[in-house]
């Protein structure tokens, strides 16, 4: 997360827009079995888009533990997806109406390839929550390694705080 901030904070500033990371307690987010590079793709598409897609406002990110994943939530405050495009979100080639793509650039496949790069690493991306006028929160989930996948990692080294923009 940190580096997809450094990455794509100067956009963020050019824009006006907050971008801000609630980096998790110490010793309190678990290891996920992931493909770092896959892993950056995604958060750079979720969060690229949030900054894309925002005029006024920010994005926030942060993550949760439930039901064995980790999750990492990608907050908005844009324009919201009216409930009637949701669900053609994660197919290829959908531009949802509105003039939202065409405006802003893309080629409606960015959610698709998310998707299916989450799903290589078992897990998932979807979106936690829309409200037209106020933003998204779309969800990249991974799940907890086990034990004995754990052990044979070496430890990744502490975390600074990072805030984007703010």
């Amino acid at each position: 997360v940190g580096q997809v901030i450094e990455t794509l904070a100067p956009d963020a500033r050019r824009k006006g827009l907050t971008l801000t990371y609630r980096l998790p307690e110490v010793g309190t987010l678990p290891a996920v079995l992931m493909d770092p590079e896959k892993a950056i793709q995604v958060l750079l598409n979720l969060v690229g888009n949030g900054i894309k897609f925002t005029e006024r406002g920010g994005v926030e990110i942060w993550h949760e533990v439930r039901d064995g994943l980790v999750e990492t939530h990608i907050r908005d405050t844009g324009p919201g997806i009216p409930a009637d495009q949701r669900h053609r979100l994660f197919e290829r080639f959908s531009q949802l109406g509105r003039g939202l793509t065409r405006d802003t650039g893309g080629s409606g496949l960015g959610l698709y390839i998310s998707l299916k790069l989450a799903e290589r690493m078992n897990g998932t991306v979807y979106l936690r929550a829309s409200e037209p006028g106020a933003g998204s929160t779309f969800v990249f989930a991974l799940p907890v390694a086990a034990e004995e996948e754990r052990r044979a990692w070496p430890r990744p080294p502490a975390v600074s705080e990072r805030t984007g923009t703010r």
